[in-house]
């Protein structure tokens, strides 16, 4: 960190300043500047790349050829001596010199067009726990977030209009070992074999499994090939419901409600944000493939259910991308005004955009950028490829989002007890042999 220090004193640039401080979030005065100089980002990444030279860093990240893969290759192991801080430093240095890159000019960013979508506070958790908030998840009945921290209390709950603020799980540990002590969140859907609403929460190479009540946790996986940055669950089906997790080092696995883990693609980039594509949805050839993003180089890829995966924007990438949501195609159908678009909002909330916001852009990715510009992109296939463009901004800097849609509050029981749509409880409340209903309490 002191090197990063002189070189704030000797390269004038906001977004790298807050690109060498990512570890401990950007500092605030740097997110006013929205763009950096190509002088200050060429010679920034001139002296990096001196920089890796001179410290004998492996190159092998950066020289891979980010060409199509048809099915998942093999790499040469990383020698047990390097450090897990040794590969944390080479991991930010990437994100350095990827930032500094996207600054030139002539990268040839997405497309700019003026924002459109206005968001309004959710939730402030801080009246009960400290940190930023980082995670954040629908459960049912209620929400489940959590703040930047490890150990107790970093869990809280809010009822599903943002009030009856707790903290969730106050007595349960969660591990440290992620990267800046950021823990993602996710509730199972009750699919696949996973309990209903239950809670899972990244800890470390592993994942932390919490009832939906918070009493009673279980370490559902270990051991994966480092530490877990995304959690989904696949409620499309092409990946058999399983858990889907992507980790800082680049790999991303899904795991079956046994947690037994099986490596879709190893791409040796920082993973943040993961969706499936819904079948029917628009979204090209790539209908049903879980699509993710990279926040280092800025890539979207789409994963395969049987591993190996493409580049969707090869010559396009997005600025530093934090995660990625597909818009329900009948978002809005139930008429209730929990359905929406949430998104952490470090270090304040929670933010929500209304249902109505997204009704023109049903079936498209929404992508939301992390550092320097705070954009929140649409991912668009034009039926040859795809338009990216900007729809707007988040008011601070994003971290996990997600849409609440009508299969989701179609109630506890299937079919839901309320009059609608018998579709709305799909794929919630069935599965291959069509069993159900079910409830929250039966799990």
């Amino acid at each position: 960190m002191r090197k990063a220090n002189r070189l704030n004193a000797q390269y004038d640039c906001p977004l790298f300043c807050m690109a060498i401080h990512h570890s401990r979030k950007p500092n605030k005065k740097f997110q006013r500047h929205e763009k950096c100089s190509a002088n200050a980002a060429t010679s920034v990444a001139t002296y990096m790349w001196r920089l890796l030279e001179e410290n004998s860093y492996s190159n092998d990240a950066m020289s891979e050829s980010r060409a199509n893969h048809d099915e998942l290759g093999r790499r040469h192991p990383k020698s047990e001596e390097k450090t897990f801080m040794a590969h944390i430093t080479r991991r930010m240095l990437h994100v350095i010199i990827a930032i500094a890159v996207l600054g030139l000019a002539s990268l040839g960013v997405p497309d700019q067009v003026s924002g459109q979508l206005t968001f309004d506070v959710f939730v402030d958790p801080h009246a009960v726990v400290s940190g930023g908030t980082i995670g954040f998840t629908f459960a049912g009945d209620k929400f489940v977030g959590s703040v930047q921290g490890d150990g107790v209390g970093i869990l809280y709950q809010t009822d599903l209009h943002g009030g009856n603020l707790k903290l969730f799980a106050p007595e349960m540990n969660v591990p440290s070992g992620n990267f800046a002590s950021e823990h993602c969140i996710a509730s199972s859907p009750g699919l696949g074999g996973f309990p209903l609403w239950d809670i899972y929460v990244g800890a470390g190479t592993g994942v932390l499994h919490i009832s939906h009540d918070g009493a009673k946790s279980d370490l559902f996986v270990s051991g994966l090939k480092g530490p877990v940055q995304s959690i989904r669950f696949d409620t499309v089906g092409t990946f058999g419901h399983d858990m889907l997790v992507g980790t800082y080092f680049g790999t991303v696995y899904r795991i079956n409600s046994a947690g037994i883990p099986t490596l879709l693609a190893d791409f040796s980039e920082l993973v943040e944000g993961m969706d499936v594509a819904p079948l029917g949805a628009g979204f090209g050839p790539f209908n049903g493939k879980l699509i993710v993003v990279s926040e280092t180089w800025g890539l979207v890829r789409a994963i395969s259910p049987t591993g190996g995966y493409t580049i969707l924007n090869q010559n396009n990438p997005i600025p530093t991308p934090e995660s990625i949501s597909f818009v329900p195609g009948d978002l809005g159908a139930s008429g209730s005004s929990v359905e929406g678009f949430y998104e952490s909002n470090y270090y304040s909330n929670v933010v929500k955009a209304n249902a109505s916001q997204f009704a023109s852009l049903k079936g498209d990715a929404i992508i939301t950028s992390e550092l320097g510009v705070r954009t929140i992109w649409r991912m668009h296939w034009n039926g040859l490829g795809f338009d990216i463009t900007k729809i707007g901004d988040t008011p601070d800097q994003a971290e996990e989002g997600l849409f609440v849609t009508p299969a989701m509050l179609s109630g506890n029981v299937c079919p839901p007890t309320r009059p609608s749509p018998p579709e709305w409880c799909e794929p919630f409340c069935k599965d291959g042999q069509k069993k159900w209903p079910r409830t929250v309490q039966e799990h």
